[in-house]
């Protein structure tokens, strides 16, 4: 989130445009959400198994909470833009490079880790930051971040289905993937 980017003529770094980027951005993270879809599409273009499949949500899950951690310790030691740029190109790599996995265990390195480390860092700093834009407004500040995130399958759902549907499973990761990093740039 480049505050620098969200100056009033004033100068002063207007917090709505901060909000509206970590909304932005929680609402990628909440794309994990449409991983029924993916796992079906995975299942039947490459022949993996269901247990393979679904291990890799489990472990992006527990990739994006332990690195939550390691974000919220580096967020008081670094600038919070810094620590949001890296965890979006994490996430963007994750997804865009899961494209390129023809075996299960290399799912599990770039969509797994890969992305959920950055879904973790993006997700902790982008709704610290906004909620201490907003300190008169913390539930409201929050409540736009996570409800961008839950709201997130109402666009990822029905894309995530047509791109699959036209372009299969690892072009869907491809494209999701170069989308994500135009966006966690952009924001």
């Amino acid at each position: 989130m480049l505050e620098t980017r969200r100056r009033k003529s004033d100068g002063a770094v207007n917090r709505w445009a901060v909000l509206a980027a970590a909304g932005t951005l929680n609402a990628l993270v909440g794309a994990i959400y449409v991983w029924s879809i993916v796992s079906v599409a995975l299942a039947s273009e490459y022949g993996w198994s269901a247990q393979g499949i679904a291990f890799a949500y489990s472990l992006y899950i527990v990739c994006e909470c332990c690195s939550g951690f390691l974000a919220g310790y580096l967020q008081t030691r670094m600038d919070s833009r810094m620590l949001t740029s890296c965890g979006g190109v994490c996430l963007a790599s994750g997804w865009f490079l899961a494209g390129f996995a023809d075996a299960v265990p290399l799912l599990y390195l770039t969509f797994s880790m890969l992305g959920g480390i950055g879904s973790g860092f993006v997700y902790n700093v982008s709704v610290s930051t906004a909620t201490a834009w907003f300190p008169d407004k913390r539930g409201l500040a929050n409540g736009v971040c996570v409800g961008c995130l839950g709201l997130s399958p109402i666009v990822f759902a029905p894309l995530g289905s047509f791109l699959i549907a036209t372009f299969g499973a690892a072009w869907s990761f491809h494209i999701c993937g170069a989308f994500f990093a135009v966006v966690a740039v952009a924001a």
